[in-house]
């Protein structure tokens, strides 16, 4: 819980420099989710070009007459499967990660309005108020705080798909795209 304004912790922030950093923190993660989601959708885009190629190759020329071998589509296949799983397997880390700080800081925000309400009910409530938390967010700060929250909750997840089952069709895509891929290897 955040102490008052004028108090500092023992790295010498005060209550809202250090809420504010967490803030920023979350801001931070929220925009490397969205940079590895990209990331992700666009390895899996040339995975699926890569074996579409491949299999363009494979009904022009006849399955007989398709003895030459090229092992560079299926081992370029098989990099991006590689990188997917571990950019899905990141993307989990940071988003474990950032999922605390966001509830922790949901929490913060709850507490700060709530504190925020009743100190409007009673001038001894403000005085326990302040003496608690420190002096209340202004509307700025708030709405700040409100829109990173907001935008962590909306774009944590993989693009194109839910939260829940983004990573497992990503990996289950790219990973039926390597098995095509090696059966039109003759």
């Amino acid at each position: 819980m955040i102490k008052d304004d004028n108090s500092f912790d023992e790295n010498g922030m005060s209550a809202h420099e250090d809420l504010f950093y967490f803030v920023s923190r979350l801001g931070r993660k929220t925009f490397m989710l969205k940079v590895v989601g990209l990331i992700v959708l666009f390895v899996t885009l040339v995975n699926f070009l890569v074996v579409a190629f491949q299999a363009q190759k494979y009904i022009m020329v006849q399955r007989d007459s398709y003895s030459e071998i090229d092992t560079l589509p299926i081992s370029t296949s098989i990099v991006c499967v590689a990188f997917v799983l571990l950019l899905v397997a990141f993307h989990e880390f940071i988003y474990r990660s950032a999922l605390s700080e966001f509830e922790e800081l949901s929490e913060e925000l709850q507490s700060v309005r709530a504190g925020q309400e009743s100190s409007s009910d009673a001038a001894d409530a403000d005085a326990s108020w302040s003496r608690q938390v420190g002096p209340p967010l202004s509307q700025r700060d708030a709405l700040g705080l409100r829109i990173v929250l907001r935008d962590f909750g909306r774009s944590a997840g993989l693009p194109l798909f839910p939260r829940a089952f983004a990573p497992a069709i990503f990996i289950g895509f790219n990973l039926a795209l390597m098995t095509l891929g090696l059966y039109l290897i003759p």
